[in-house]
């Protein structure tokens, strides 16, 4: 360098590259915790949609039915168990549908299925049902979840 002369090009300094990658580390932590935030709300909604389809059912035999046989949604809505704004195709939180059934092997438990979910999020409501459930399923070819009441 001559002299008399000054150097005017900045580089950045360690400190400054540290706040930098600090502030870049916590928005990657920030949109994956919302990320997970919203997978567990989609969960939960599930989880009340499948309670208030179980309800609906165990208030179907409680009305005087000896099992489930002929149970499906629109009949519950006709016996006013479920609202009439209660819908169940591709309304679920991943866009699939919400089915219940008479099971298919004993009538008087019932299925409730519930479709488009990834098996992360099938395992979450299986915890969620587990120890209330007869059974729990989960077909991941068809990416389709079963609980048996």
């Amino acid at each position: 360098m001559k002299e008399g002369v000054m150097n005017t090009e900045r580089a950045f300094s360690l400190v400054e590259l540290a706040i930098g990658l600090a502030v870049i580390t916590i928005l990657i932590l920030a949109v994956s915790v919302s990320a997970g935030i919203r997978d567990n709300a989609r969960v939960q909604s599930a989880a009340n949609s499948v309670q208030t389809l179980r309800s609906a059912a165990e208030n179907y035999l409680a009305g005087g039915k000896l099992d489930y046989s002929g149970m499906t949604v629109d009949v519950l809505k006709t016996f006013k168990f479920l609202p009439n704004n209660f819908i169940n195709i591709e309304t679920n939180p991943w866009g699939g549908d919400f089915v219940i059934v008479p099971n298919a092997s004993d009538n008087t438990h019932f299925d409730i299925m519930v479709s488009g979910l990834a098996k992360l999020d099938a395992d979450k409501l299986t915890t969620y049902f587990n120890n209330s459930a007869t059974a729990v399923a989960f077909d991941e070819s068809k990416k389709e979840w079963t609980v048996t009441f």
